[in-house]
């Protein structure tokens, strides 16, 4: 398992954040120092405003930067050779339905053409930071074992969805500690069986 390309596209995204919110404090502190946010009355807050959006964008881009440093200091496990798998950070974990539930949705989904196997599975990656980040990756890079698609090509690797999330989210919460075929009620009420961890 390759847990670390996870790992660099969180970091680039942090890292993408960090440069919008660069941008947004110098827009901000240009609107701050401008002469159009002198004021003129007691009333006339804007320069203000404007320092005080610098100011919180300079504090969110050494909260991104922390979580950088984080991530890439983050342990990645090796559940792989455990016999014993629990979900721990940096987990990558696999959550579907238990086999009789899937097995109806299996068959809801053969009469409807736009449903497919993707929408019933669900990829996480429990990380320290980036916890909201969708990202789309590549199974066969990522090491994970593909079954090929009635209209899929062999030279073709499926992108599966992967959200990250982080220790103190909800499904975090519910899932830290447990193990292979446990059952987890997701916050909308669904429940689905943890079925590979990485």
């Amino acid at each position: 398992m390759h847990k670390n390309l996870i790992v660099d596209r969180i970091i680039e995204d942090l890292q993408l954040d960090i440069s919008n919110a660069e941008a947004a404090a110098q827009q901000a502190h240009e609107g701050a120092v401008h002469d159009q946010s002198k004021a003129e009355t007691q009333y006339d807050t804007l320069g203000l405003e404007h320092a005080y959006l610098a100011e919180g964008q300079g504090r969110r881009i050494l909260e991104l930067k922390a979580a950088i440093v984080a991530v890439r200091n983050m342990p990645l496990t090796c559940n792989e050779k455990d016999n014993d798998n629990e979900i721990v950070l940096s987990s990558f974990f696999l959550l579907e339905p238990n086999r009789s539930t899937h097995h109806a949705l299996s068959q809801q989904a053969s009469q409807s053409p736009a449903s497919s196997q993707t929408k019933t599975q669900h990829w996480f990656f429990l990380s320290c930071a980036g916890g909201g980040l969708k990202l789309s990756m590549d199974a066969m890079a990522l090491g994970l074992p593909t079954i090929l698609h009635p209209n899929q090509s062999s030279s073709s690797s499926p992108e599966i969805p992967i959200q990250v999330i982080s220790p103190t989210s909800p499904l975090a919460e519910e899932v830290l500690g447990r193990g292979l075929e446990e059952q987890v009620t997701l916050p909308n009420g669904d429940v689905l069986v943890i079925s590979q961890i990485y």
